[in-house]
């Protein structure tokens, strides 16, 4: 796989995101965050033929693409293969020339 493209689709209460490889535009995943900032939100996320699927209360973007995050560290795709953390808030991955994570922030 050549570099992972993380495609966002934000809204006022979800978010609607899709992972292509770069080289050849395959799709790696879907998925769709609902009702973010109401009691209860929920996470779909779709990869290599499975559906993983989380409830929780997302109070707003930042916590729903936390659980993105999650999402992908749990069942992948891995979006830096070289880079075990990153996320919002927990990790900005700033690759170097050598394909190596230059810094970490929390």
């Amino acid at each position: 796989m050549s570099m992972p493209i993380l495609l966002l689709n934000a809204g006022s209460s979800s978010i609607k995101y899709q992972v292509i490889d770069a080289e050849d535009e395959t799709v790696l995943a879907t998925g769709l965050i609902e009702r973010i900032g109401e009691a209860s939100s929920t996470i779909k996320h779709k990869t290599q033929g499975e559906t993983f699927e989380a409830a929780d209360r997302y109070a707003d973007h930042t916590e729903a693409l936390a659980a993105l995050v999650a999402m992908f560290d749990a069942h992948g795709p891995r979006l830096w293969p070289t880079c075990r953390r990153w996320g919002i808030g927990r990790c900005t991955a700033a690759r170097s020339s050598t394909g190596r994570c230059s810094s970490t922030t929390r």
